[in-house]
């Protein structure tokens, strides 16, 4: 049985007790594209002004998303991430909307991030979201993939 999608989901800051959560699944959800995405991923909790919002039901972390504002008032989208058990459900898009909303109570004028140009799912969450591709680099990830720059305005 499917949970309902947005009714049981609450969106919340991360606390340090979610560290060991959010390691995992971004090792496990990154590690096509860094052979050490979940060092990475630590790192990126931890960095000065970065912001990790928690999705969660029932609870029970299901996802998450860590973002950086920037001197430009550029938000970066550092990483989202959704355990593969509880993709399809819109939290993808309510964790998105969360760090946008964040982004525009810090005075940002639009969020950015880079993904896996061969991430379908992933490119398909971004455009339908409101996102634009703005640039590809080849040979962009630790593992040669190449990747498309996304931008979204926040005005």
């Amino acid at each position: 049985m499917r949970a309902a999608p947005e009714a049981t989901l609450a969106i919340r800051t991360a606390a340090p007790s979610d560290a060991p959560f959010v390691r995992q699944l971004g090792g496990e959800a990154f590690s096509e594209y860094d052979p050490h995405a979940e060092r990475a991923t630590a790192r990126m909790l931890v960095e000065t002004a970065s912001k990790t919002l928690i999705a969660e039901r029932e609870g029970r972390p299901v996802g998450f998303v860590i973002v950086k504002p920037d001197a430009s008032r550029v938000l970066a989208l550092n990483a989202i991430a959704v355990l593969p058990s509880e993709r399809g459900r819109g939290i993808g898009q309510r964790l998105l909307r969360a760090a946008e909303q964040y982004g525009r109570s810090q005075g940002m004028r639009a969020v950015a991030l880079n993904t896996a140009q061969a991430n379908l799912a992933a490119l398909d969450l971004f455009l339908r979201a409101g996102f634009v591709i703005t640039e590809r680099t080849a040979m962009h990830y630790r593992r040669g993939q190449a990747a498309c720059r996304l931008e979204k305005r926040l005005a």
